[in-house]
């Protein structure tokens, strides 16, 4: 029997490859005027790709579609290739108040344009 995963809101997106394969996954939730990233993976196979710039991307247009002015994320500061993917699509670092996965994370937001 399979197991089922609480999505606890989130709407996830799986990349197929050419092969039908799964080599991604990434999700986000909405909050009203604003969504926040939900974890996102590619297989080693199929880095190198633009898959993690395409998946922001695809992420973003259903936020804004569905009334989000921003998006937020954050990522480990080991992650230099996720922080500069997210740097090089328009995320900005920034302070918050409450820093939700931790102290040893990069926070990002991004104005989601109309």
């Amino acid at each position: 029997m399979g197991g089922i995963y609480d999505t606890n809101g989130a709407d996830w997106w799986i990349v197929w490859d050419e092969n039908h394969n799964p080599v991604g996954y990434c999700g986000v939730v909405l909050y009203g005027d604003f969504a926040v990233h939900k974890r996102c993976g590619v297989l080693p196979t199929a880095r190198g790709q633009g898959l993690q710039k395409k998946m922001l991307r695809l992420r973003e247009n259903f936020a804004k579609k569905k009334g989000a002015e921003s998006i937020y994320t954050y990522v480990s500061v080991q992650n230099v290739i996720s922080a500069n993917n997210l740097i090089k699509v328009g995320y900005r670092v920034y302070n918050p108040e409450w820093r939700w996965g931790g102290d040893d994370f990069l926070y990002v937001e991004k104005k989601l344009k109309k």
